[in-house]
């Protein structure tokens, strides 16, 4: 058991004592320089945790940057396909194509080529709108036609 100078008679007590027995002051061994050490250090968490849960990660923009940022494409973006691989009119469509192609079936696969799926040529314009486990959903151009296809990562240049 630890002792120490109870704050007001200056006579020892157990630093775990809840009330002097010797002139009954309540927390003997608390004095105003701890209370203060712990009132600052917890104002110092509940800031911390305030700007860590409304703070926005990035900085405010001025509106002319946002409207930079809308209107030129960004370099990661501007892309083409390389072509010689199948895309299709929906990730349902891409998947199956891609399992036909795995199977080597050929049924499945010219009855997709029919039915939403195409066979990509090069160098046609695109912008990369998602990317996940090897697929790619870009937004493809021709002339001033856009249609969002889905197709492999590797069809991308």
């Amino acid at each position: 058991m630890a002792m120490a100078k109870c704050k007001e008679c200056k006579q020892e007590v157990s630093s775990k004592a809840k009330v002097c027995p010797h002139c009954g002051v309540k927390n003997p061994t608390i004095t105003a320089k701890d209370q203060f050490v712990g009132a600052i250090i917890l104002v110092v968490i509940i800031a911390g945790l305030w700007i860590w849960l409304s703070g926005d990660s990035e900085p405010e923009k001025a509106p002319d940057q946002i409207a930079a940022e809308k209107t030129e494409p960004q370099p990661s973006q501007a892309k083409t396909l390389k072509g010689g691989y199948g895309a299709c009119i929906s990730e349902d469509l891409f998947d199956q194509l891609t399992s036909a192609a795995v199977n080597n079936d050929e049924r499945a696969i010219n009855y997709l080529m029919s039915n939403g799926c195409l066979m990509t040529k090069a160098g046609v314009p695109i912008s990369v709108l998602d990317t996940s486990w090897g697929t790619a959903k870009v937004r493809a151009y021709v002339g001033d036609q856009a249609v969002v296809l889905w197709t492999n990562i590797e069809n991308i240049q």
